[in-house]
């Protein structure tokens, strides 16, 4: 059990940009463990609440497909790809018609 907490406090310690990082990371090493693989988008490149208030402002401007609404929120986080942009943007107007905020009609979407 020990070994394992020690394992996953290393682990914790990989994600960071600094001396303990590269030290946790040889620890791991010397341990036998493969250390965690570095992820490959930017942490809280647009937190959810981000995502639906962009999402909620482009729709002020009237029907927008999740096409455009993605283009709205590449302008506002270019550090995003399109495709991360695009499926964000998906995935906020889902949660925000499963509440009621906005409605799917003829390929585009609204804000009621």
């Amino acid at each position: 059990m020990q070994d394992k907490t020690i394992d996953n406090a290393l682990r914790a310690l990989c994600g960071r940009n600094d001396a303990q990082a590269a030290l946790a990371r040889d620890l791991l090493a010397l341990r036998g463990v493969e250390p965690p693989l570095p992820s490959r988008y930017p942490k809280n490149a647009a937190r959810n609440r981000e995502t639906r208030q962009l999402v909620l402002d482009a729709l002020r401007d009237g029907p927008k497909s999740t096409g455009q609404i993605g283009a709205v929120i590449l302008a506002q986080k270019p550090e995003l790809t399109r495709r991360a942009a695009n499926n964000r943007a998906y995935q906020a107007l889902l949660r925000l018609e499963g509440s009621g905020s906005v409605v799917r009609w003829d390929g585009v979407w609204l804000a009621p």
